[in-house]
Formats: structure tokens, C-alpha cells, sequence
């Protein structure tokens, strides 16, 4: 009885490590993608000549991101 006791145990410490032990990839799911937001123009023409304009670019990213202005 005191066998079988003991490979219970084992038993029940392996089934626990393999439970808690991680099967996935650290890296990520899927390669990071810049797209347009739906009905957003999707060029831009800069004119260095023209009177300055603003306006707006929208986009989404499945990865973070930044930008700078020079």
C-alpha cells in the first residue's frame, strides 16, 4: 500500500509540472502590419512648392509604434 501511495504521488507531482509548464512560443503570432484605416485616402502627395497644408493620415498597426517630425 505504501507503493502505491508513493506513485500517486509522483504521479500527481508530474500531471502538476505538466500543467504548469507552457507549450506555446515566446515570439509573437503574427508578423506586425501597417494599414489604412477603411475609407482613408491612401496616398499622400507632398509639394515642397504649394502653400503648406495640414491634414491627416489614419492608420492602424498590430504592433506599437512611432513617429517624429524633423
Amino acid at each position: 500500500m505504501k507503493y502505491f501511495n508513493s506513485l500517486i504521488a509522483v504521479l500527481v507531482i508530474i500531471l502538476a509540472g505538466v500543467s504548469v509548464s507552457s507549450c506555446g512560443s515566446d515570439e509573437p503570432e503574427s508578423e506586425p502590419k501597417v494599414y489604412p484605416v477603411t475609407g482613408a485616402p491612401t496616398s499622400v502627395t507632398l509639394d515642397y512648392l504649394d502653400v503648406m497644408e495640414v491634414s491627416a493620415v489614419a492608420f492602424n498597426s498590430t504592433a506599437d509604434w512611432s513617429a517624429e517630425i524633423f
